[in-house]
């Protein structure tokens, strides 16, 4: 299952990490940019074996075969589902970095600028380029209007184009919800917070507008969240590092019993708790993300 890693968003992402953070100066502004730079080059490596490991899962055992999986299945299958963090992550360090450009000055009329030249317009011509290579090479039928406004909704022009439609939501929330981050809310505050608004989306999803939100970036906000805390922190990265450590432990190995063998499981089409799954897959991804950062 590659569902949340792509090559697009490895270069999406990154390109947003890659920054003004050396404008910073000093130590702290030092450490914090060689934190991100290690965070970042560990998430694109989880993203290429996603893709790598992905590639030989089906000669291991075809979807067809009724035989149990083999040992070297199980092998590679678990660690390519662990990996599926990377997103999630590149996700926390846009969020820090976007912050990071709208605190030092930038006002919302040119930060708006800014994202639609780097992520909007790209976009916009990478999914016309597969819609017309769908219908010219593929023979496939030219999507009507209402179509492609759907395929452009939804980032499903080209499957791994759905990151860009992340973080262009992102950007569009980012002004909103920063200046709650600026206040430096507690840990805790933001831990619960967060946590209750993504259950709420959680049972919007499943139970009201059904498959209307997996797809969108209130499906991440964890680890937008912590992003954003981060950045509110982040003169004090080196005591967060310090104290978090263990509690981001904890919950990362917790979480990863619950979500490794149901995302397992679901690779071999079982029927699988999706709460327990999801849930279990939000705490392991954003512990891992904050984990990799700490690294």
């Amino acid at each position: 299952m590659t569902s949340r890693a792509g090559i697009a968003q490895e270069a999406a992402a990154a390109g947003q990490v890659g920054v003004k953070e050396r404008q910073d100066g000093g130590q702290s502004g030092q450490a914090r940019l060689g934190a991100l730079d290690v965070c970042r080059g560990l998430a694109i490596l989880a993203v290429l074996f996603i893709h790598v490991s992905g590639h030989f899962l089906p000669a291991l055992h075809p979807a067809h075969s009724h035989a149990p999986p083999t040992w070297a299945w199980y092998a590679l299958a678990v660690p390519n589902q662990d990996a599926q963090w990377a997103v999630p992550c590149f996700l926390m360090l846009s969020g820090f970095v976007n912050a990071l450009s709208l605190a030092r000055g930038n006002d919302v009329g040119r930060y708006a600028k800014r994202r639609v030249q780097a992520a909007l317009v790209p976009y916009l011509l990478w999914s016309a380029v597969y819609i017309a290579v769908n219908v010219f090479i593929k023979h496939q039928h030219a999507p009507g209007i209402r179509s492609t406004l759907a395929l452009l909704q939804n980032g499903t022009a080209y499957f791994h184009l759905y990151f860009f439609v992340l973080v262009l939501e992102m950007y569009v929330l980012l002004p909103l919800v920063l200046p709650l981050f600026r206040k430096r809310p507690p840990f805790w505050a933001v831990a619960l917070g967060a946590a209750a608004l993504q259950a709420g989306i959680y049972g919007l999803n499943r139970y009201v507008f059904p498959h209307r939100f997996q797809t969108t970036i209130l499906w991440d906000i964890l680890p937008v969240a912590l992003g954003l805390w981060l950045f509110g922190q982040s003169g004090r990265w080196p005591e967060i590092f310090r104290r978090g450590i263990w509690g981001a432990g904890a919950v990362t190995l917790a979480s990863f019993a619950i979500y490794t063998p149901l995302a397992v499981a679901a690779m071999r089409h079982q029927h699988v708790n999706t709460a327990a799954y999801q849930f279990g897959q939000w705490g392991y991804t954003a512990g891992m993300s904050f984990l990799m950062l700490v690294l």
